[in-house]
């Protein structure tokens, strides 16, 4: 997870901060923990300009390469679910609750989903299976 020093809590305004949660495309996929961070789309939330703009924590995860393995054909139940596998989603929301809960400065109407490609069919897959989320 990203944050510029401003984030640490208590943020110097009081504020709760808002959380963008970032989901890539398949290019990413993988074990490095680095690939997805690559993306100019998670990266322009990083920049000084933006977080000095719009403070806020960015979560970026990195869909691991069981989820879309090279032999399989886009039909396979495994490959064709990607970010929208239900214990992918679970593991999501579960670290979302934790870094409120340690964090203590998330605001909890100010979580964002964003994604491109493979990560953009995730976003709407968690609308439709975590409807509160658009509430």
């Amino acid at each position: 997870m990203f944050c510029a020093t401003d984030c640490s809590p208590p943020h110097s305004t009081g504020e709760k901060l808002p959380l963008v949660l970032y989901l890539h495309g398949a290019d990413a996929i993988g074990q490095d923990n680095i690939a997805q961070l690559n993306s100019k789309n998670a990266y322009s939330f990083t920049t000084t300009t933006a977080q000095t703009q719009h403070p806020c924590y960015v979560l970026a995860p990195q869909l691991p390469a069981r989820f879309t393995a090279a032999d399989e054909s886009p039909t396979d139940e495994q490959s064709a679910k990607g970010w929208t596998d239900e214990a992918v989603q679970t593991a999501l929301l579960e670290t979302i609750q934790e870094l409120m809960e340690s964090r203590g400065n998330i605001g909890p109407d100010r979580i964002y989903v964003t994604g491109h490609s493979m990560g953009a069919l995730g976003v709407w897959g968690m609308l439709d299976a975590y409807q509160w989320l658009v509430e």
